[in-house]
C-alpha cells in the first residue's frame, strides 16, 4: 500500500508544473479566476478560448476556432485510440479455449491505460502533436518504428507481469 501510495504522490508532484502552467493559462490567457474555475460554463471556455485564438494565434493553422474544433483539439489523443479500437488495429477481443467464436471484446481499465501510455508516448510529443519521426518516415523507418513499438509493448507486459501481484495485494487491501 504504501509503494503504491508513494508512486501515486511521485506522479502527482511530476505533474504539479503542469498543473500550474494551466492554473496560469486560465488566469492569464483565458481571465478565469480560480474562484470561477469549478464552475464556469464549457460556452464560456470556448468562447474566451477563441478570443485568445485571434489574439495569441495558439493553433498556427487556423485563425479562428470553433467549439468543434476545440473539442477535437482535446480529444485527439482519445479519438486517436478509439480509431484503433475500432478498426480493430488493436485486437482486444479474449479467446477462449475451446468456446469456438471470434472470441469476446475484453479491455479492462489498467490496461486500456497502459496500452494507451505505451502508443502517446509513442506517437505524441509532450504538445500532443504527432512526432516528426512517425509522420514524415520512409519504409525502412516504418520497419524500425516498428521494432521499436513491439519493444515498448513486450516492456509493458513484462512489467505488467512482475507488478502484478502488488497490485492484486493493492486492490485487496483497499
Amino acid at each position: 500500500f504504501l509503494v503504491m501510495w508513494l508512486a501515486f504522490l511521485a506522479m502527482f508532484l511530476l505533474r504539479l508544473p503542469q498543473i500550474f502552467e494551466m492554473r496560469a493559462f486560465y488566469n492569464d490567457v483565458l481571465k478565469i479566476d480560480n474562484r470561477l474555475l469549478q464552475t464556469v460554463s464549457w460556452s464560456t471556455v470556448v468562447r474566451r478560448l477563441s478570443e485568445a485564438q485571434r489574439q495569441y494565434r495558439m493553433c498556427i493553422t487556423q485563425r479562428e476556432l470553433s467549439g468543434l474544433e476545440i473539442t477535437n483539439l482535446i480529444m485527439r489523443k482519445e479519438n486517436y485510440m478509439i480509431g484503433l479500437y475500432s478498426q480493430e488495429t488493436l485486437d482486444v477481443r479474449l479467446r477462449v479455449p475451446f468456446a469456438g467464436g471470434a472470441g469476446y471484446p475484453f479491455l479492462p481499465m489498467s490496461l486500456d491505460k497502459s496500452i494507451q501510455r505505451v502508443l502517446h508516448s509513442f506517437f505524441f510529443d509532450h504538445k500532443s502533436n504527432v512526432k516528426a519521426q512517425v509522420k514524415g518516415s520512409n519504409a525502412s523507418d516504418h520497419l524500425q518504428l516498428a521494432r521499436n513499438l513491439r519493444f515498448s509493448f513486450r516492456l509493458l507486459g513484462l512489467t505488467s507481469l512482475l507488478l502484478a501481484p502488488l497490485f492484486i495485494i493493492y486492490r485487496v487491501a483497499v
